[in-house]
């Protein structure tokens, strides 16, 4: 069995993958974690692993991540880079793409051979573009929702820090609700113009919505769009079977 794993600024997730997606879990990302302790981690999760493969962004852990993994299952693993892909990368400086965005638009290519436009809901909002003829455009990152969600506490006085609710209008009436709507139904407004806005540079362009907080908005959306939450983990099981 295969085990992916993304690691993002908030979380970890890891996915056992055979000819699907068999089972997956999700941690936080803890940057002063030993060795020992990302093995067991990682053995608590799988035991019979016959390959390895990260997308990280967290590079600060990335040698710790190693190191555990060698430990645990007596292999290497392996780490998504542009060399890893057939896409051409066509950013001013194609080094600096995160491997996550690459490792989505491998995965959508490989599940969709479709052009997309694949908006992640994460740490931060990614939007990002990749063409049918295997070309990387580019996109755009906004705020993620946590973390405007928890500016607004760190810069007013009165408010306590709550959790977001799907509120059930726009105009709410208590102070939780009405952060809420502004949050939900200004993040679901925010995905929306910005995709009609891509598309007008991007046309015929799938779309495809995935990450850690996309359930929170994606019944508020008006958009037309494919729901994927494993697309990632698609990706890197594609760039491993090319790559092994």
């Amino acid at each position: 069995m295969l085990l992916a794993i993304d690691i993002g600024n908030s979380n970890i997730v890891l996915a056992c993958v055979g000819d699907t997606i068999v089972k997956t879990s999700r941690i936080n990302t803890h940057p002063f974690l030993q060795v020992h302790e990302y093995q067991k981690l990682f053995l608590d999760f799988m035991n019979d692993v016959n390959g390895v493969i990260v997308s990280s962004v967290v590079p600060s852990i990335d040698n710790t991540i190693k190191e555990s993994i060698k430990n645990a299952y007596h292999q290497e693993c392996m780490f998504v880079t542009p060399e890893c892909s057939e896409i051409e990368v066509l950013l001013d400086n194609p080094s600096e793409i995160g491997s996550d965005l690459l490792t989505t638009a491998v995965g959508a290519l490989a599940k969709y051979n479709h052009t997309s436009i694949i908006v992640d809901l994460g740490t931060a909002t990614k939007f990002t573009a990749v063409t049918i003829d295997k070309k990387f455009l580019g996109g755009s990152i906004a705020p993620g929702i946590h973390s405007s969600f928890k500016s607004i506490f760190s810069s007013a006085e009165k408010l306590e820090e709550i959790e977001i609710i799907k509120p059930s209008k726009v105009v709410e009436t208590s102070t939780l609700a009405c952060i809420s709507s502004g949050m939900v139904f200004g993040y679901a407004s925010m995905v929306d113009g910005m995709v009609e806005r891509i598309k007008k540079e991007v046309p015929d362009a799938l779309v495809i919505l995935t990450g850690g907080l996309a359930p929170l908005i994606k019944e508020y959306l008006t958009i037309e769009y494919i729901y994927d939450e494993h697309i990632l983990i698609e990706g890197l099981k594609d760039l491993y079977l090319k790559n092994r």
